[in-house]
C-alpha cells in the first residue's frame, strides 16, 4: 500500500512539474531595441490586443517627442476607453506636466498616480513596463532616466493553456505586477495641469 502512495505521489509530481514546464515552454518572447516612435507603436499595439486592463509602470517625465506627449497614443486610449468595461492604471515616477496626463486623467477607466520621489520604491530602478490583461502581453523596457534608446523584451503568454496560464505568468511577470501594485497603493493621485 505504502509502494502505490509513493508511485503516486511521484507521479503526482511529475505531472505537475511536465504541466509547469509546458506552460512556460509557450510563452513567447521577443527582444529587441527601441527608440520614442516605436514606443509608441507597441503602446498602441497593446491597446489593441487588450480587452480589459492595462496597467503602465514608467518614469513619466517630460520628453519632446516621448511617448507621453504623442498625440496618437493619447488618441488610442480615448478610443480604447470606448470599450465596455476597458480600464488603465499608470504609475509614474515624475509628476512632470504631460499631455497624457492633462487629455487623460479625468476620463473614466483611468488612474494615473505618481510616486513623486522620481524612482520606485521597491524593485529595479530601470525597468519599466505594460502589461495587459493579467498577463496575456506584456512590454517590458530597460532604461535609465531619458534614454531614448532601451533594451525591451516582449511576452506573449497567450499559447499558454488555460490550466498553465497562472504559472506561466507568475513566472514571467509576477514580479512587477505585485511591484505594481504595491507602488500603485502607495503613489499618489496625479492631477493634471
Amino acid at each position: 500500500m505504502i509502494i502505490y502512495l509513493v508511485v503516486a505521489a511521484c507521479v503526482l509530481w511529475a505531472l505537475i512539474y511536465t504541466r509547469n514546464m509546458v506552460a512556460v515552454g509557450d510563452v513567447r518572447r521577443t527582444v529587441t531595441t527601441n527608440d520614442d516612435e516605436k514606443a509608441a507603436q507597441q503602446f498602441i499595439k497593446l491597446l489593441g490586443l487588450a480587452e480589459h486592463t492595462v496597467i503602465v509602470y514608467d518614469d513619466g517625465n517630460s520628453m519632446q517627442g516621448g511617448m507621453y506627449e504623442d498625440c496618437q497614443v493619447i488618441e488610442a486610449v480615448r478610443e480604447k476607453l470606448k470599450s465596455p468595461g476597458f480600464s488603465i492604471r499608470c504609475c509614474f515616477n515624475f509628476n512632470d506636466d504631460l499631455a497624457f496626463t492633462r487629455e487623460l486623467a479625468h476620463e473614466n477607466g483611468v488612474e494615473i498616480r505618481t510616486i513623486g520621489r522620481g524612482r520606485r520604491t521597491t524593485g529595479t530602478d530601470d525597468v519599466h513596463y505594460k502589461i495587459v490583461d493579467g498577463g496575456t502581453h506584456a512590454y517590458l523596457s530597460k532604461h535609465a532616466v531619458g534614454s531614448r534608446d532601451r533594451m525591451v523584451k516582449i511576452v506573449d503568454c497567450t499559447g499558454v493553456s488555460k490550466w498553465g496560464f497562472k504559472h506561466a505568468v507568475k513566472r514571467e511577470l509576477g514580479f512587477y505586477m505585485d511591484e505594481f501594485e504595491r507602488n500603485f497603493r502607495a503613489a499618489t493621485p496625479s492631477s493634471p495641469a
